[in-house]
């Protein structure tokens, strides 16, 4: 209260009238001279100023309370996207490795496939031929 009094006084008097007066707020009684040039608050407004004044650094310590959370839920977000961006570039490398290895797999079931046909004629055509040569060796 002091302060908001002092600012007011300060902004509402000239230069001059700072000498004639020695303390910023002073109390007045009733009948009695002012000691220098100023504004004259009833009790009451006094009051209400001075919880204005109270209630002003209260909410300015709790916005700066809050701009601390606020920082730090900023830092949290920032650790959470690099961690997030992280496991996005993991999961593409395991996704072109699954990739890579399905593709290998199924080149490789390609060339079974073909090798097992080729082994299949060629044991067909084996049996053929020893079963021809039998034949033969038994009509002779």
């Amino acid at each position: 209260m002091k302060k908001l009094l002092a600012v007011l006084l300060s902004l509402s008097m000239p230069l001059s009238s700072f000498a004639d007066c020695i303390k910023p707020v002073t109390s007045l009684e009733q009948g009695a001279q002012a000691p220098c040039k100023g504004y004259l608050f009833t009790p009451e407004k006094e009051l209400e100023v001075r919880l204005t004044v109270k209630e002003a650094e209260l909410l300015k310590a709790e916005t700066e309370a809050l701009n601390l959370i606020v920082d730090r839920y900023k830092k949290k977000d920032v650790e959470f996207n690099k961690i997030i961006d992280l496991q996005i570039d993991k999961t593409e490398l395991w996704k072109t490795k699954a990739e890579d290895i399905t593709l290998k797999y199924v080149a490789i079931e390609e060339n079974r496939t073909k090798r097992d046909f080729w082994m299949v004629v060629l044991g067909v055509a084996l049996t053929v031929g020893a079963g021809y040569a039998v034949g033969q060796a038994a009509g002779r």
